[in-house]
């Protein structure tokens, strides 16, 4: 398990106790009986709400301001509190909220209250740029559980050439100041957490990064390739290849000097090596199980790597989101996804790698071919 969630679920069976854990532990049995029987027998592990996808950066590896829809609108409040509503009653364990960028929604805080009173996990991704003094408290006091922000450059020039908007670094850099000193403040348990995604445009700064976020004081870091998308293919040539191979081998490195602090687990940083030489690799993946997502239009998506090329196998009807998680209809497509290999998303996969440690079935390869999910 990834460290800031398990620090996180430390967190929680020290204010709800043993029962909690043990439901929750069940959650996961009951998710891998689910993969082997083919039906599935409970609620996903997290739930991905992308609030907007309005952004006031235009991020070189991102298109989703491009996917704006002013004449559709976006949810409501009271249409996302509905949503809310339904996913605590699949049931999850927790929810994040997602852009774009979120803090662009006035509803944020409110929000995430709203989701607190059903006990879930909250997390938080965020550009950092907008995170003031005042709204960190807001935050920190809202009970956010890990707000995660994207530091793309060890240097201001890196970060604001890849977020395409000056003073982007300065910004997130006193993001991270300002939820420490709430979190201090509040003597909360949030944990702050930094992202950083490799493009060609920071590859040669990624080992500083994690560097600068030991120094001010982040939590943790997670590092991982940019993603294709609906209209990006954030690919990297075969010299960036081994530019990769390069970083991943000091990632490891990394990772035995600050086993707590490099997020990506031994296991991810291994296979991903695997991936970029070209080698045969095995793994089911489980995301179809562990995971939805919605977009602020409310259409739903089973992992993050089908939200970012726009195919969805469905959309919000209130008073139907149960039935639609347990349906034929979701498990057939669950079924077309069983050895989808469109992706080396890191939070999929690194849960994928729990769960094949006891999957006994023949693995499938992992292969760059895409899966028709219409």
């Amino acid at each position: 398990m990834r460290r800031k969630y398990f620090a996180v679920l430390r967190d929680q069976v020290r204010s709800k106790g043993w029962k909690w854990l043990f439901r929750q532990g069940t959650r996961y049995v009951k998710i891998l009986l689910s993969a082997y029987r083919g039906r599935t027998l409970t609620g996903p592990v997290s739930a991905v709400i992308a609030l907007t996808y309005r952004c006031n950066l235009s991020c070189v590896m991102c298109d989703y301001p491009n996917r704006v829809r002013p004449d559709r609108g976006e949810m409501t409040t009271g249409q996302i509190k509905s949503l809310l509503d339904e996913i605590a009653a699949l049931p999850v364990s927790g929810v994040s909220f997602y852009g774009g960028e979120p803090l662009l929604r006035t509803d944020l805080i409110e929000l995430i209250e709203y989701a607190r009173q059903f006990g879930l996990m909250i997390h938080l991704n965020t550009n950092g740029y907008l995170l003031d003094p005042i709204m960190a408290e807001r935050i920190i006091g809202a009970g956010v559980d890990i707000v995660s922000l994207s530091l793309d450059g060890a240097t201001p020039e890196t970060h604001d050439r890849q977020r395409r908007r000056e003073g982007a670094f300065d910004k997130v850099i006193d993001a991270i100041g300002h939820l420490r000193a709430a979190r201090k403040s509040f003597n909360a348990r949030t944990k702050i957490a930094v992202t950083a995604t490799i493009t060609p445009c920071n590859i040669e700064e990624i080992i500083q990064i994690v560097e600068l976020a030991r120094r001010i004081g982040a939590d943790c870091v997670t590092v991982f390739e940019a993603q294709e998308l609906e209209t990006l293919p954030n690919a990297f040539t075969e010299a960036e290849k081994t530019q990769l191979l390069r970083i991943n081998t000091a990632l490891l490195t990394l990772k035995k000097k600050y086993p707590d602090f490099i997020d990506n687990s031994e296991a991810y940083l291994q296979i991903s090596r695997k991936i970029l030489r070209g080698e045969e690799t095995r793994l089911k993946c489980f995301a179809p199980y562990t995971d939805i997502f919605f977009d602020p239009y409310g259409k739903i998506y089973p992992c993050d790597p089908l939200l970012g090329r726009n195919k969805p196998f469905g959309a919000f009807r209130p008073g139907q989101l149960k039935d639609f998680w347990y349906s034929k209809t979701y498990q057939k497509k669950r079924d077309r996804l069983s050895n989808c290999g469109l992706c080396n998303h890191l939070c999929h996969r690194e849960l994928s790698l729990v769960f094949n440690k006891l999957w006994f079935l023949p693995r499938p390869r992992i292969s760059p071919d895409a899966i028709n999910t219409e």
